[in-house]
């Protein structure tokens, strides 16, 4: 069998990038569109929506397809679940067999009922390589012996966060927990963190869970966090290293450093 890959498109930005990835390959694509707010690059390929309630119906497309790999990117907004309307039989079968309501026990229900039929899921780093933090520090400037004991402090307590599946970020400063990340999000937990650090110099940290699935959620930071992190005067993004996403890492570079602000990636 020819081998072709199936793309799962949900919202933000990383799905435009791997399409256009994938467009790049020689290997033969699909893309399913779940988000249809998404603008996806243009080229010849084929697209078709889905709905994440309508789950059944797009294991049938997978098969008839004959998709072989299978690739979920983008933000997939769990709001649905709460509905409780508009669900398949299939995806009903599936939320009745989840033990919570969590990112990790909905990925990994849905990872079941793919594999059942022979697909094989790979990591979104399959085509995202290019923005995967490495261990470096990515602007010029010095941290203070305090600021790297904040760093160490805030990668761990992000790793602890991420490990109780609540949230993958936390701002830390002077030895103190600011603000830890939940439902609202990484920007608006920047937004607290920032304002209880009353003098400034917030330092933003996130980590995974050692036993994080990277094959659907991997931590991700772009361009609208740094510039959360300018408006609320935050001094330093620590994040993993080779387990988190920079999205349009150059332009990053120049905001950070025109905003006197470090960026560094860090193995936990």
């Amino acid at each position: 069998m020819v081998e072709r890959i199936g793309i799962v498109t949900g919202g933000g930005a990383l799905p435009s990038i791997a399409v256009s990835e994938a467009i790049s390959s020689d290997t033969p694509f699909k893309v399913y569109v779940s988000d249809d707010s998404v603008k996806l690059p243009d080229g010849s390929y084929e697209a078709e929506p889905v709905k994440i309630e309508k789950f059944g119906r797009l294991l049938k497309l997978l098969q008839k397809d004959r998709i072989t790999k299978l690739v979920i990117i983008g933000k997939m907004y769990k709001d649905v679940l709460l509905r409780d309307i508009g669900f398949d039989l299939k995806a009903l079968s599936v939320i009745r067999k989840m033990k919570n309501k969590s990112d990790h026990t909905l990925y990994s229900a849905i990872a079941s009922e793919i594999e059942k039929i022979g697909i094989k899921i790979l990591p979104q780093t399959a085509l995202l390589k290019s923005l995967v933090a490495q261990e470096k520090f990515y602007t010029k400037g010095k941290l203070s012996k305090e600021q790297l004991s904040d760093i160490d402090l805030g990668l761990s307590k992000a790793v602890k966060l991420s490990e109780l599946d609540i949230g993958q970020t936390v701002v830390v400063s002077r030895g103190i927990v600011l603000a830890a990340e939940a439902m609202e999000g990484t920007d608006e937990t920047i937004r607290r963190g920032g304002r209880l650090a009353k003098q400034g110099g917030a330092i933003v940290c996130k980590a995974t869970r050692k036993t994080q699935d990277i094959r659907f959620d991997i931590p991700t930071i772009g361009l609208a966090t740094l510039k959360t992190m300018q408006k609320n005067r935050c001094a330093v993004l620590a994040v993993e290293a080779e387990r988190t996403l920079l999205v349009d890492q150059q332009k990053m570079i120049e905001i950070a450093e025109k905003s006197g602000i470090t960026i560094l990636a860090r193995k936990i």
